[in-house]
C-alpha cells in the first residue's frame, strides 16, 4: 500500500482520505487483473468470511483473474467508521462484470488496520447487493 501510494506524491495525511486511496489502488489493482498488487492491500493476518487466509485469497485471485483477465468494477463507499484510531470498518457497494457479463452486486464490509505506516484489509464480509445500492 505504501508503494501505491508513494507513486502518487505524499500520502494524504487525512486517515479517511487514505484508506480512500487504498480502495482507489484495490481497485485497480483488480481492474489490471494483478493478484500480485492486490495481495499488496492486502495484511498477513487476513481472513475473511469463507474462511480464507491470505494465501488462499491468493490462489483464487490468481484463478479468477486468469479465467477474467480485466474484470470490470463500479465502486460506492457507503461509510468509513473508526472505532479506534489505528483501526476502520469499511462498507461499501461493488458491481463486477466478467467479460461481458454482470457477476453481480455485493455489500462489502472490511476491517482495515493501520501497521507500519500502511493501511491494510484485515478482514472481509460480503453479500449480494441490488444494482439501486449503488446509487
Amino acid at each position: 500500500m505504501s508503494a501505491a501510494l508513494a507513486g502518487c506524491g505524499d500520502p494524504p495525511a487525512d486517515p479517511e482520505a487514505q484508506i480512500r486511496a487504498l480502495l482507489a489502488g484495490a481497485e485497480q489493482a483488480a481492474e489490471s487483473g494483478s493478484a500480485g498488487d492486490l495481495l499488496d492491500y492486502i495484511a498477513d493476518d487476513y481472513h475473511d468470511a469463507a474462511d480464507r487466509d491470505r494465501q488462499k485469497l491468493g490462489l483464487q485471485l490468481r484463478a479468477y483473474f486468469y479465467r477474467y483477465p480485466e474484470p470490470g468494477l463500479l465502486s460506492r463507499v457507503e461509510s468509513i467508521r473508526f472505532p479506534y484510531r489505528d483501526f476502520a470498518q469499511v462498507t461499501l457497494v461493488v458491481a463486477m462484470r466478467n467479460g461481458l457479463r454482470e457477476a453481480g452486486v455485493y455489500r462489502i464490509e472490511l476491517d482495515v488496520r493501520l501497521q507500519d505506516a500502511a493501511w491494510q484489509v484485515t478482514a472481509a464480509r460480503w453479500e449480494r447487493a441490488s444494482s439501486t445500492d449503488l446509487l
